[in-house]
């Protein structure tokens, strides 16, 4: 019996021990804590701190709810603004890179002639072309259930943002937990969580990801849409020069690449499979489960490409703990629906279902006319002020073209 008491003895005072106000996660989140912790019965969040012991004050308990509605309210401004730009890029883009990509078939033999006399060019131009041809053959699917695609989306979104928030604000919780070191938390920040919520975020937030995967070649069309009309040009003048080509001739590889987040492509993260993506454990949140919100709102894939084929770029995020697959008790794996926090995700927070109306983004139909003498690349689509000013590639109407483009071959 002596044993078997001093062993109990031995564990509530090591419990006791632990229960302490350093969690570093206090500091990460830039809350206020106390000097000793307290019996957290009667705070108004955080199922944990209730049945336990807290180191933040009711005070800074309470602001949970305003933390959580501001970061709701910037994680629906970025998406929204994302929405807006989406369907100013199909109306831009999807109808006209398509038939400048006919214009380019017509000078396949040209390509050919070229391969010969110069194979290096050759080679250069063939790639661009595959990847024209690749864009071009998704665009035409995208343009068969646009609408329908979008919507999709959102609802894909929401369904990651839901979760992501209530681990976000789960976080915030355990940084006001006085047992913190037996749940999870590192001396250095990081947090060891069980593998059910790195499940959790891949199963609500990987299907986002692949609707994203979908729509990419929508801002794959912008930025490659220069190159596009500087290769027709290219061929256009090499048969009109009788098949010379210019001494030391270059290829032209302009390519549009914006610095805004919400204007820049998602591309898939490497290794990910048909059903899962560990990616996303590591880089929705750091290893101290801070969330990145432009990863996020933006497609939830990673981020920007220099070029049209988006090889994944590395992230600047620190590599969190989520992927280890921890069986320890020692381990932090939250109550997603216990900290009494509310917030509301919609699924169309910028209202583009009253831009969605417009004939032009009917499924399963093509409003534009083709080889009619038109100027069809010339009616760019402008959403956000209605002021003449096409937002998606920051020119105004009169600076395009006012030639019909759709027969580039003469």
């Amino acid at each position: 019996m002596k044993t078997i008491s001093f062993v109990l003895v031995s564990t509530f005072f090591t419990y006791l021990i632990a229960q302490d106000c350093n969690n570093p996660l206090l500091t990460t989140f830039g809350l206020e804590g106390l000097d000793t912790p307290q019996i957290g019965q009667g705070l108004p969040f955080c199922n944990n701190l209730q049945n336990g012991q807290t180191c933040c004050s009711f005070q800074t308990v309470e602001s949970f709810q305003s933390r959580l509605d501001n970061l709701t309210t910037s994680l629906q401004e970025l998406a929204g603004q994302r929405d807006v730009y989406l369907t100013e890029l199909f109306a831009n883009y999807s109808d006209t890179f398509q038939r400048a990509e006919d214009d380019l078939t017509d000078y396949s033999d040209e390509v050919v002639r070229i391969q010969r006399a110069n194979p290096s060019l050759g080679d250069e131009i063939r790639s661009q072309y595959r990847d024209i041809e690749r864009i071009s053959r998704a665009l035409d699917r995208i343009d068969d259930r646009f609408r329908s695609s979008v919507q999709e989306y959102q609802q894909r979104r929401t369904n990651c943002l839901n979760t992501v928030l209530k681990i976000q604000s789960s976080a915030w919780c355990l940084a006001c937990d006085a047992n913190y070191a037996n749940i999870g938390v590192q001396p250095d920040g990081s947090v060891n969580s069980s593998p059910e919520v790195c499940n959790t975020i891949m199963q609500d937030c990987w299907p986002y990801v692949q609707q994203t995967n979908y729509l990419n070649p929508l801002f794959q069309a912008q930025q490659a849409y220069q190159r596009l009309l500087n290769l027709t040009n290219l061929l256009r003048d090499y048969k009109r020069n009788n098949y010379v080509l210019p001494e030391n001739v270059t290829l032209d590889n302009d390519i549009f690449v914006s610095e805004n987040d919400t204007e820049r492509t998602s591309a898939l993260p490497p290794n990910c499979t048909n059903t899962t993506c560990e990616w996303q454990c590591s880089n929705f949140f750091s290893s101290d489960f801070v969330l990145n919100n432009s990863i996020v709102s933006n497609g939830g894939g990673v981020l920007g490409g220099d070029d049209i084929d988006y090889p994944p770029i590395a992230v600047n995020v620190p590599q969190g703990r989520l992927l280890q697959n921890l069986q320890e008790e020692t381990v932090w794996n939250p109550d997603l629906e216990a900290t009494g926090l509310n917030f509301t995700v919609v699924d169309d927070p910028a209202d583009v279902a009253a831009i969605l109306n417009d004939p032009i983004f009917d499924d399963s139909s093509d409003t534009w006319t083709d080889n009619d003498g038109i100027d069809t690349t010339n009616q760019h689509f402008d959403t956000t002020d209605h002021d003449g000013f096409d937002t998606t590639h920051g020119t105004t109407y009169s600076s395009f073209t006012t030639s019909d483009t759709s027969d580039t071959s003469d």
